[in-house]
């Protein structure tokens, strides 16, 4: 008997012929977590299309009255299947009937349950309500009613104007997406766009993960501390201090699981002959990933497996924070796993982050404020923006950007075209429309670090507000 792993997701559409859904991870059982709007029980035998991650055998399913005792909401003896291969038949699922299932997670034999179903099928998922948040089976599933059933990207019509790039008077470009602040507890105040649309946080999501190192019990300096939650610019003095995180617990640079590139500094990468894992802007994150392996005794060659302790613990750190579940497993430029979030529980984390409401958000905080170049970079936007506003900032890739008050607000925003250039106008505009901060202050930031509209070498243009944002 086997589970699904997370990130696994099938769907079973008004009772069609269709199960569709990434079925990988069969082997290795690691928490997920469940949704269904109707109970269902899904029977999937071990074929072909199962091990390539397109099942196009739907699994009839029929729920009849029946028992008093529930499985995850399911009467144990109130409970037949049958399969169905290219065929039209409806069994108990005709009709408008929605279920979105967003893990498979339990063997149905375990419950008891009466099903009928392929003869050699090894595997039965069973879904429902009824069962209590964070209930364990011996497949090793976590079970939760919160699992969203309307998770969905943000969209063209989903967004408002944020910024625009004018030309010599003329509008040359628009970028479009939302934005969201929240307040210290997490509610938001003022949003834009679809802020209940799902992202990648990407590198937003750093944080967290810098969180779950430390809890984990790799205790690092300040500045090593900043450097497991930034997006650093590669220096000479980011990577001597990401070796020495290394070499700290007994690691070397080709144990970095982040692919070897070139750092965003210009002037260090005209000063190299190759790329390097050091010089990749998530090194710090990953040498302190390997410190919290190394530490625990947990293995070091699978760290970025979404069925490795420390990712689970990842994991976990990004629910307590954001009040939302992870359904859905991505990859990051980097390897590791990241989750989409929607725009504003992004917020809502990075609110707790910088709430500073215990020890170890509060040592992250004040190491960011006290180190602001080593998250970014000298001159660069995010350390600019720290240094001159005590505001912290975190950029991610395509689009994304997260800023919070010490103690107080925060604010997520996504550019849908994934350009950088709106991140911290947008962000900014946002909490100063909100009086979080100064109008001065913003016009400072942006005069040092927004992007320069030249024609020959002058300026000839502006990178503005856009008027999604008045």
């Amino acid at each position: 008997m086997r589970c699904l792993g997370v990130g696994d997701a099938v769907r079973l559409e008004d009772g069609h012929d269709r199960v569709q859904g990434r079925l990988g991870q069969l082997a290795g059982a690691v928490p997920v977590e469940v949704q269904a709007r109707r109970r269902a029980v899904l029977v999937v035998d071990d074929g072909e299309a199962l091990r390539h991650g397109d099942v196009q055998v739907a699994e009839h399913v029929a729920l009849r009255e029946g028992g008093d005792d529930e499985f995850l909401g399911i009467p144990p003896v109130a409970v037949t299947a049958e399969r169905r291969v290219g065929g039209t038949r409806d069994v108990g699922l005709a009709g408008s009937q929605d279920v979105v299932v967003t893990a498979v997670l339990a063997v149905a034999a375990r419950a008891g349950a009466t099903v009928a179903g392929p003869a050699d099928g090894d595997l039965v998922g069973v879904v429902g309500h009824g069962v209590a948040p964070s209930a364990r089976y011996d497949c090793g599933m976590t079970v939760s009613p919160d699992v969203r059933t309307d998770r969905h990207p943000l969209t063209a019509d989903g967004s408002v104007e944020l910024a625009v790039l004018d030309r010599n008077g003329f509008d040359e470009s628009r970028h479009v997406g939302a934005g969201v602040v929240v307040s210290a507890d997490g509610t938001v105040i003022d949003s834009v766009g679809d802020v209940q649309a799902s992202i990648y946080p990407r590198s937003t999501m750093k944080p967290f993960q810098a969180l779950a190192v430390r809890r984990a019990g790799a205790v690092f300096s300040d500045e090593e501390l900043v450097l497991t939650t930034a997006s650093h610019a590669g220096t000479a003095a980011h990577q001597a201090i990401a070796l020495h995180m290394l070499e700290s617990f007994d690691h070397v640079e080709a144990d970095l699981g982040c692919p070897p590139d070139l750092p965003f500094d210009r002037a260090t990468a005209r000063t190299m002959t190759e790329p390097r894992r050091l010089a990749m802007n998530c090194s710090g994150k990953h040498a302190g990933m390997l410190a919290a392996c190394r530490v625990n005794g947990w293995d070091e060659e699978t760290y970025l497996d979404i069925a490795h302790p420390l990712q689970q613990r990842v994991r976990s750190t990004v629910e307590e924070f954001t009040h939302e579940t992870v359904d859905v497993v991505g990859t990051d430029g980097c390897g590791a796993p990241v989750f989409p979030l929607t725009v504003a529980g992004l917020a809502r984390g990075f609110a707790g982050v910088v709430a500073r409401a215990e020890a170890d958000t509060a040592a992250l905080t004040d190491a960011v404020l006290d180190h602001p170049w080593a998250i970014d970079g000298i001159g660069r936007a995010n350390t600019v923006t720290i240094e001159r506003l005590r505001v912290l900032a975190k950029l991610g890739a395509e689009g994304v950007m997260v800023m919070g008050l010490p103690g107080g607000a925060a604010v997520a925003v996504k550019t849908l075209d994934g350009a950088q250039r709106a991140g911290t106008l947008a962000a900014l505009t946002l909490l100063e429309r909100n009086g979080l901060v100064d109008a001065a202050g913003v016009a400072d930031v942006m005069a040092a670090t927004g992007e320069k509209v030249l024609g020959g070498g002058v300026p000839v243009g502006v990178l503005r507000v856009g008027d999604g944002l008045r």
